[in-house]
């Protein structure tokens, strides 16, 4: 009698030390390699960018007056203006302080559709378009741009949680923007 409570003791033990290493070992699977994966990216500082995890000051802006309310603007990350994030924007859609959502394709208008892009020596490295039928460049995985003010005074663009996957290496980019400031007319 006592060899059988004595094995009912173990029985229950194992199965018991059993469950505590399967429940690890299904949290610790399931647990990814990069926590911060899809959690939101912390804003960047002002007058900063922030490309995979990686904060680089704005050196100076410009921006293009295209035609009718079309706008290009320039963040330069490097003095001799080799790299930089770039912006395309319609001012009468985009430039109203309001979120603009780069997970979607913008409904059809006149003018410019967003665009970002970041490039070294006119090597884009991402680019993100709302163009409708644009089907060659993608959209972002994730993340919101806001445009307000106007291209001849201030202007403010603000990129939040920026995630898109690479024009060459396939890989997903992260982007985070705050610029409040003045830009030269190219």
């Amino acid at each position: 009698m006592k060899t059988k409570n004595f094995l009912a003791s173990c029985a229950k033990a194992t199965f018991a030390l059993a469950a505590v290493v399967m429940m690890s070992a299904m949290l610790t699977s399931c647990s990814k390699d990069n926590d911060d994966n899809n959690g939101e990216l912390p804003d960047a500082k002002p007058n900063t960018v922030v490309i995979d995890g990686k904060e680089r000051p704005v050196l100076s802006a410009q921006y293009e007056d295209r035609r009718d309310n079309d706008y290009g603007f320039f963040l330069y990350l490097d003095a001799a203006h080799k790299e930089y994030v770039y912006f395309s924007i319609n001012s009468k859609v985009h430039l109203t302080g309001k979120p603009i959502d780069l997970t979607k394709k913008e409904p059809k208008h006149d003018g410019y559709y967003w665009w970002i892009s970041y490039a070294i020596d006119s090597q884009q490295k991402f680019v993100g378009v709302g163009a409708p039928l644009d089907t060659e460049r993608l959209l972002f995985n994730t993340g919101t741009v806001t445009f307000s003010g106007k291209p001849e005074g201030t202007i403010s663009i603000k990129v939040a949680n920026g995630r898109i996957m690479g024009k060459e290496d396939k890989k997903e980019h992260t982007l985070t923007v705050r610029y409040v400031g003045t830009a030269e007319k190219k």
